[in-house]
């Protein structure tokens, strides 16, 4: 099956050269692999629109083109050219924009992700959290509570708000140690 170049750029079979090479520059931008980081239907569809511009800018080339081109089809299929021709640009260009909207929505997807992240580690325990887990401390059930609650927050990726719970639980266990020695000996 013969290729139809006009149909690839997108152009009447009469158009002039000035028309060619608008379509061209157009599509090559357009679909170039460099600016589509080397997809490979970019790339073929680059290709063909190279090959159907050096074929159409070329008035001996294009001479040739047209007399097996008419040879080629029938009438038939003349009649549906337009009708053809619309449906190819508006699948190619809708397959080109899900292409692009879906790697815009990958890179909306990341950064979030990636926010989400920075917010999570330098998220920081309120003072009266910090004042609970203190006291809470001076007992056992309150030290087990202040272990789970940095185990908890260490594994959904708060780092800071992890790193105070231990720091205070630590403290505060030593606190109350402290005190219970002191009224040790004070009742000796």
């Amino acid at each position: 099956m013969i290729k139809n170049h006009y149909q690839i750029l997108g152009i009447n079979r009469n158009a002039e050269s000035k028309e060619i090479k608008q379509a061209y520059k157009k599509l090559a931008v357009k679909f170039h692999p460099d600016k589509n980081n080397g997809d490979k239907y970019f790339e073929e569809r680059f290709k063909e629109i190279q090959e159907s511009y050096e074929v159409l800018i070329n008035t001996q080339k294009k001479t040739e083109y047209d007399r097996v081109y008419d040879s080629f089809y029938s009438n038939k299929q003349k009649e549906n050219y337009n009708q053809s021709q619309s449906t190819y640009k508006n699948t190619s260009y809708s397959n080109y924009k899900e292409t692009e909207r879906k790697q815009e929505q990958k890179k909306k997807e990341e950064a979030e992700k990636s926010r989400v992240s920075n917010i999570k580690k330098n998220t920081e325990l309120a003072f009266e959290d910090k004042a609970w887990i203190f006291l809470a401390n001076f007992t056992i059930i309150g030290s087990i509570v202040g272990l789970f609650m940095f185990v908890k927050y260490r594994a959904e990726g708060y780092n800071k708000k992890s790193s105070q719970v231990c720091g205070i639980s630590v403290l505060g266990v030593i606190v109350g140690l402290i005190l219970t020695v002191i009224f040790a000996l004070g009742n000796k």
